[in-house]
């Protein structure tokens, strides 16, 4: 087997390397100098002493050495992470393949391959990446989306990557967010991305739609849903009461609901419970600017009154035998018989379920709106 490298840094790798944003420096730097500028002169009018040309001087120089500084530490990188290096990789007479760390597939001639990490794909397939280089090779892939949430007691790395970019984003950015959908295929790259470690991910040039698709996704995926049957029961019958039981009662009324719903969260695991409580907080940060992200917290319980409360899946028998003790007398008494579509059944994110789910889905909304008002009375 002969293997041919040779270093390339031609036009065939821009789609290859990822491109370096200096806008954050440059702002930076611009905003250094604006304000030195701004406290040199005031309505026209020099701050400086007219005879004391030197400290004029002094503070040019300074101003020219503060930008230079802020320059050189902004392009820095903000941890070790670098780009990949990556080198075209020939194999002839290959008799056993490689494969591909990204598709599975088997590498027979061309590829990629990371001087650092030792990344080696297809080149179609390096541009389904964001990761940055680790400078050591790089670990395996492990599975990330359709798990449970892990027992640490942490909150999950995916929900703290892309919640904490997306509150890094200007305000303005945010606006319509989780309401408007991002690019599906965007979104599954970037999924397939958090399979090669989560601290790797590098999302700058990413739509924040797109991150938001990605929290979304991984809540839908989850195999054991945040709130369990008999927990969805009780929150169902908070919602039915809220808010006309407000009405009547005022305050002591909301009170007491606040206070079975405080009731009901500490039925949760304690890492269930703490990534539900740190999902809420940020969608009240949302809620608090919602004069410029035009989000509400009716709109967010909409979005995600079926993604949060998903029914716990149940085996095969046990709905057959749920089905025939709740529709049989509903068959029995249907004109049209012996139908598929006369079962009542639907199927909602991938789980079975019965006719009762979509009457329960406003109450659904009802509940997540008073967890996102009253997230500080309910979770704290």
């Amino acid at each position: 087997m002969h293997v041919f490298a040779n270093r390339r840094h031609s036009s065939e790798m821009k789609n290859i390397l990822p491109k370096i944003s200096i806008s954050r420096a440059k702002s930076e730097i611009d905003l250094v100098i604006n304000s030195v500028n701004d406290e040199q002169c005031v309505n026209g009018i020099s701050l400086l002493h007219p005879n004391r040309r030197s400290d004029r001087s002094t503070l040019a120089s300074t101003n020219l050495s503060m930008s230079t500084t802020i320059q050189s530490r902004s392009l820095q990188p903000i941890s070790h992470l670098k780009e990949h290096k990556y080198q075209s990789v020939t194999k002839v007479l290959n008799l056993k393949s490689d494969k591909c760390r990204i598709c599975s597939e088997s590498i027979y001639f061309h590829c990629y391959e990371c001087v650092q990490c030792k990344l080696m794909a297809h080149k179609k397939c390096l541009q389904n990446l964001y990761i940055k280089c680790p400078n050591k090779p790089m670990p395996p892939r492990l599975a990330v989306f359709g798990l449970n949430i892990s027992n640490d007691n942490q909150i999950s790395e995916v929900l703290s990557v892309c919640v904490r970019e997306i509150e890094n984003r200007p305000i303005h950015q945010l606006k319509s967010i989780y309401k408007m959908d991002g690019d599906r295929y965007t979104i599954k790259r970037i999924c397939l991305s958090f399979e090669f470690g989560p601290h790797l991910i590098d999302l700058d040039n990413i739509s924040v739609h797109d991150i938001a698709g990605v929290v979304k996704e991984y809540l839908i995926q989850l195999s054991t849903p945040i709130f369990s049957n008999e927990i969805q029961d009780e929150l169902i019958t908070i919602g039915k009461e809220w808010p006309v039981r407000k009405v009547p009662y005022t305050q002591s009324g909301l009170a007491i609901l606040i206070f079975e719903l405080r009731r009901l969260m500490s039925y949760l695991s304690p890492s269930y419970r703490k990534n539900l409580t740190f999902l809420i907080y940020h969608f009240k940060r949302i809620v608090d600017s919602q004069n410029i992200t035009e989000i509400n917290a009716n709109a967010l319980g909409m979005t995600f009154a079926n993604i949060i409360f998903k029914v716990c899946q149940r085996k095969e028998e046990d709905y057959e035998e749920t089905f025939e003790s709740n529709f049989i007398k509903n068959e029995k008494h249907s004109p049209i018989n012996n139908r598929k579509d006369s079962q009542f059944s639907i199927i909602t994110n991938g789980y079975k379920n019965d006719a009762r789910f979509e009457f329960n889905v406003p109450f659904k909304i009802r509940v997540l709106e008073l967890m996102i008002l009253h997230s500080m009375e309910i979770f704290s």
